[in-house]
């Protein structure tokens, strides 16, 4: 049976409930001992005693007198764009009822409204439940480390998602409006991905720059091996033009690729400045609006292969779960997303979400004619959205 929770910010003895909840389910799952709840009692004590309401935040989930789960952000004093979640756990007598996934947005919502530029945290490998809901709003493993602690080895792995401020509900709309103000029938690819991001559609890092200082500063935070594409609305067939350039491995490949980028496009150059994402599967997802079904959600095989071998399924929005699986496994290629040739199965979660979202979009956005994910890559199993387009209607501007 379902039980109803409400979501709470402190209150007297959380502090305690917290640590219970996370030395009773440690201990009896991973047999961590006294040491593991008195850090955790310390640490989440300081927490609350040094407690910056516009900083850091802390989420409950309760009711009357049972405690579900929690998570907190904490702000990193050594670098103030950065945000921590911590404490993230919900107690397995109520796991599946979505208190994971609305604690971890109510983080991310707060974390985007705070200002921060990045989410990171620090998670044991195994914690496969929470590593599917991080994955599905956005997080990326970004490092893996071996640490002793607790009595033995213990292997601990770093999530982080980067926060792009113009990715509210507010700036996505500004982004659409804006578009049809100026009379586009399109967004550019970096703002598509803008509009993607904000429903927590996994991307790639990304930054747009218009100069060569930029430039350096956007390689140093995303780091090699990069890509480099010309960033416009009205910017088709990219590769032909000379405007993308792929395993940019350094700083003078890099201020190459910009100057010749900048000299093919003839126009107020913006340049795309990304990172290199490494997968040999490549699929595409996309939304049309039809007349008499509205937004229809498609699923294939991408790159170029979705025009050679137009081999795709389609669903009306909005989706279930259950219709995002059956799509996918309506393609005749549909084995490219299980184990094969050393080359792991396919996040099924995570691509089902990102098929729900697609649709979602498509609901609550008229102005949104199509969109166009493609290629969508598989990464060490992930799918990321490494190139987009949205179309508009200009008929509701």
């Amino acid at each position: 049976m379902k039980t109803s929770f409400e979501i709470a910010g402190y209150f007297p003895g959380v502090i305690g409930r917290i640590t219970t909840l996370h030395a009773v389910y440690y201990k009896e799952h991973w047999g961590l001992n006294q040491s593991f709840e008195a850090q955790v009692g310390t640490e989440v004590s300081s927490f609350i005693s040094h407690f910056d309401e516009k900083k850091d935040g802390l989420w409950n989930a309760v009711s009357g007198d049972q405690f579900a789960g929690c998570v907190a952000i904490t702000a990193d004093r050594d670098h103030p764009d950065d945000a921590r979640l911590r404490w993230y756990i919900v107690d397995p007598r109520y796991q599946g009822q979505g208190i994971g996934r609305t604690l971890i947005i109510k983080a991310i919502d707060f974390s985007k409204a705070a200002g921060y530029k990045r989410i990171y945290l620090w998670t044991f490998e195994g914690l496969h439940q929470a590593q599917s809901i991080y994955e599905q709003n956005g997080f990326r493993m970004a490092e893996v480390r071996d640490v002793e602690q607790w009595g033995g080895m213990i292997r601990e792995q770093m999530f982080e998602l980067f926060l792009n401020p113009n990715c509210s509900e507010e700036k996505r709309m500004k982004i659409i409006e804006k578009a049809l103000e100026e009379g586009r029938s399109a967004l550019s690819e970096y703002e598509s991905k803008q509009v993607l991001a904000s429903y927590g559609i996994p991307i790639t890092k990304e930054v747009l720059v218009d100069d060569i200082r930029g430039l350096i500063d956007a390689t140093k935070e995303i780091g090699y091996p990069l890509v480099l594409k010309g960033c416009a609305s009205d910017i088709a067939h990219k590769t032909e033009k000379g405007l993308i350039k792929v395993d940019i491995r350094n700083e003078a490949e890099a201020t190459s690729a910009f100057e010749e980028i900048v000299a093919n496009m003839g126009t107020t150059p913006q340049v795309l400045v990304q990172e290199m994402v490494k997968g040999q599967r490549e699929l595409v997802i996309g939304l049309t609006r039809d007349p008499q079904f509205g937004p229809c959600v498609m699923f294939g095989l991408g790159g170029i292969f979705t025009e050679i071998l137009k081999d795709i399924s389609f669903r009306v929005a909005p989706l279930e779960k259950r219709d995002a699986l059956e799509m996918m496994q309506d393609i005749k290629g549909h084995k490219i997303l299980e184990a094969v040739r050393g080359m792991e199965a396919a996040d099924l979660d995570m691509f089902s979400d990102i098929l729900i979202k697609v649709g979602q979009i498509g609901l609550e956005n008229d102005a949104i004619k199509e969109i166009d994910i493609n290629p969508v890559i598989i990464s060490k199993g992930k799918p990321v959205a490494v190139d987009a387009l949205v179309v508009l209607d200009t008929k509701k501007s």
